[in-house]
């Protein structure tokens, strides 16, 4: 199963200071890193990441960080398509158009997010972390992350 990780759930993971939204996520996170889910984040996501943990944790600690999570997820583009697309959505703000967009060009069954008003007319399902988990636990999946083996890539490097 395929999952685009909305930032908040990346900083949610990264940052033990998130308070109750940091076990979900990295709950969330243990998945992808047994390959139960393909945690994916578009290109698009990782300047403002890295900019956002730089301010939080310094600019070492945001390498680790960063370095950290490229292990456990893979990188989509965000190719210019979803762009100029997203400019036709109706979603509140256009960088989460951006994301609807990518996440349904490479078939994510979900976007992993805790601000579900900015995805109500998401074509990809959003969902809390929380259920992404109910949802993992309710079909028992156990398939290895990715829809597609000819098409799915290494962590940390560009997948369709």
């Amino acid at each position: 199963m395929k999952v685009l990780l909305d930032t908040n759930v990346v900083f949610d993971f990264l940052l033990s200071t998130r308070g109750e939204f940091h076990p979900p996520a990295v709950r969330l996170m243990e998945q992808a890193a047994t390959e139960t889910i393909e945690a994916v984040l578009s290109t698009s996501q990782i300047a403002d990441i890295f900019h956002s943990l730089r301010k939080a944790a310094g600019p070492k600690e945001a390498r680790r960080l960063l370095s950290r999570l490229f292990e456990l997820c893979a990188l989509t583009p965000t190719m210019p398509s979803d762009c100029v697309i997203a400019l036709g959505s109706d979603a509140r703000r256009y960088e989460d158009a951006v994301q609807m967009q990518t996440a349904a060009r490479i078939g994510c069954a979900a976007i992993a997010t805790r601000n579900l008003r900015d995805y109500e007319n998401s074509p990809v399902p959003a969902m809390p972390p929380a259920e992404v988990l109910e949802l993992l636990a309710g079909t028992g999946s156990q398939a290895p992350a990715g829809d597609d083996p000819a098409g799915r890539s290494a962590r940390g490097t560009p997948s369709s």
